[in-house]
């Protein structure tokens, strides 16, 4: 799990070393690639740990959480580039 995350960020950061329409496909491809293998292993090690009993409380409060933080990021980043912007 640790590589195909490392991956991911190798894919992204390459991303920004030569812009251009191939790179930009052949990275995105390869982030798109360890998503997956990431979040499959991930839930795994979830449904590996968690009693039966137990599984949809915990998978359903890992995914208010996860979402939640993509509702406030972007409020987040709005003021921050108000702030960062505005000096």
């Amino acid at each position: 799990m640790l590589g195909a995350f490392l991956l991911d960020g190798a894919f992204l950061a390459a991303v920004c070393l030569r812009v251009s329409v191939p790179m930009l496909a052949v990275c995105g491809f390869g982030a798109m690639v360890c998503g997956p293998i990431t979040l499959s292993a991930s839930q795994a090690i979830w449904q590996s740990k968690v009693p039966p009993e137990l599984q949809g409380r915990v998978v359903r409060l890992r995914r208010t959480i996860s979402m939640s933080a993509s509702i406030i990021a972007p409020l987040l980043a709005a003021r921050l580039a108000d702030f960062h912007f505005s000096n």
